[in-house]
């Protein structure tokens, strides 16, 4: 698979998540706030998992451009991983406070 379709795959599983995202019922038609919270729930644990899924896979890749590094260029320069590595370790950030972040909150 060339990057192209990569991208246009995972666009479309993007679009498939949006369309899964719970946006029925009202405070009118019957369900109350414990519903809405227990959507929300489910709908912020689905992304906290496809959180740690993109960690996981940009984790996988840097480790793959590290150890196939040399190969990228034929003047004997190697493909840097070091933004990689702190774009992941921003993600892991993002993951490690989720609950926190994520909490519901009055206003």
């Amino acid at each position: 698979m060339n990057l192209q379709e990569s991208i246009r795959q995972d666009l479309l599983k993007f679009e498939g998540f949006q369309e899964e995202v719970k946006e029925e019922g009202s405070m009118t038609s019957g369900e109350d706030s414990e519903y809405f919270r227990a959507q929300d729930a489910v709908n912020m644990h689905s992304v906290k998992q496809k959180l740690e899924s993109v960690i996981a896979e940009l984790e996988a890749v840097t480790e793959w451009r590290g150890k196939h590094s040399h190969r990228f260029f034929s003047n004997g320069d190697s493909a840097g991983t070091g933004d990689l590595y702190n774009i992941a370790n921003k993600l892991k950030e993002i993951d490690e406070n989720w609950d926190k972040e994520t909490e519901l909150y009055g206003m």
